[in-house]
């Protein structure tokens, strides 16, 4: 049988340590030169399945030009091309992919391997990495890790669209099982135990904002100007939250966030007074007292840090000596109390602020705890027992 010809891609070289095949095949377009793909075998059969399969690569569009580009690099190539995202949401982005650079940043983007993807996720879930601080990170739970996965999914696709790897390798990679956080809410008579247990609390105010519904970032950002007494009204325009340990301030998390609330009459009694207590505690701190322009604002007339509105809380809650649920369970409490006293769902969407009602019916439809079934018709829990 006569000896099957090379094709013009393969050259036969002679080396030192023997004889090789030198493969040399077109890859597609370069603004500068011709690219080309060069690499030599051992073997003429290995030439020639390099040679095919990269040829149907190169046919299908899906071979992507060799590149020196590590992970590192193109991770911060990813990250200066979301300018569009909030300072909040960049900051997160930032900080999912950080595990992914600090262990494969100096990598080439291209020799990522998906072991390498659930390595990273073995070893958050360990525990032990190094923040950007080089701080040791505690174990994530499940979430985070699949938070982390989801982002490196994600830069990997722009890697893939962008011509600069094949396929992507995290695609694939399983997330962890996650476990969902069960909402969970106060009675009527719970709430009202936690009202009466603060009714000498400087910060009163701030409880009934939580069970009004409202997000802890809004209730950071909620300003006096945002208040109108006289025409009963509360808008959210602003909310405040945490970024790299500082505090930021945006606008609502979404369209729908960004509303205006009628007050109850046990609402507007509790800010009114708030506003009389902190307009008498900066006069008579004088010239250092702060602009006092927060409603949820310390002595000195400085607007708390977000985080300590869960301290608020969380101090109520003990206090009341109820279950101390999350901040953010006391906004499932008015959300709850009024879907299972027959507000339509609709209602309750724009109240919360939800993106749509659709998200309410899914958090809410199934809101059955017996518990709250003598739940009163409205969101004013005053101890007094006065309605609104």
């Amino acid at each position: 049988m006569a000896r099957q010809q090379l094709p013009p891609q393969i050259k036969k070289i002679s080396v030192k340590s023997g004889p090789r095949w030198e493969v040399t095949v077109d890859t597609g377009p370069d603004s500068k030169r011709r690219a080309q793909t060069r690499k030599r075998f051992k073997s003429e059969k290995a030439a020639r399945e390099f040679l095919t399969e990269t040829l149907t690569a190169v046919n299908r569009g899906e071979y992507a030009q060799r590149s020196t580009i590590t992970i590192g690099q193109f991770i911060d190539q990813f990250l200066a091309g979301k300018r569009r995202l909030a300072e909040s949401s960049a900051a997160r982005l930032r900080d999912d992919l950080h595990p992914l650079r600090h262990l494969y940043g100096d990598v080439k983007l291209q020799n990522l391997t998906p072991a390498n993807v659930v390595t990273m996720m073995d070893k958050l879930t360990a525990g032990g990495t190094l923040t950007e601080k080089k701080h040791k990170r505690r174990p994530w739970g499940a979430t985070s890790v699949n938070k982390a996965l989801q982002a490196v999914n994600a830069m990997l696709e722009h890697a893939k669209v962008t011509g600069l790897v094949v396929k992507n390798v995290a695609e694939h990679v399983e997330p962890l099982p996650t476990v969902k956080h069960e909402m969970q809410t106060l009675t009527t008579e719970q709430v009202r135990q936690v009202f009466t247990a603060v009714e000498d609390d400087r910060n009163r105010h701030i409880i009934h904002l939580a069970l009004m519904g409202l997000r802890r970032g809004e209730i950071a950002g909620l300003r006096w100007s945002d208040v109108d007494l006289v025409g009963r009204t509360l808008t959210i325009r602003q909310t405040r939250g945490m970024v790299d340990g500082k505090v930021i301030e945006k606008g609502p998390k979404t369209v729908r966030s960004g509303r205006t609330l009628p007050l109850t009459d046990g609402l507007r009694d509790e800010l009114k007074s708030a506003k009389v207590r902190q307009a008498a505690e900066r006069l008579a701190l004088g010239p250092d007292a702060g602009d006092g322009e927060a409603v949820a604002s310390n002595e000195a007339g400085e607007a708390y840090r977000p985080e300590s509105l869960y301290r608020i809380w969380k101090r109520a809650c003990k206090a009341a000596g109820v279950p101390e649920v999350r901040l953010h369970d006391a906004r499932h409490t008015a959300a709850t109390t009024m879907h299972l006293q027959g507000v339509p769902l609709a209602v309750v969407s724009q109240w919360i602020g939800h993106a749509s009602a659709a998200f309410t019916l899914a958090t809410y439809a199934h809101s059955q705890d017996a518990r709250l079934l003598d739940a009163a018709a409205t969101l004013d829990y005053g101890a007094s027992g006065t309605e609104l």
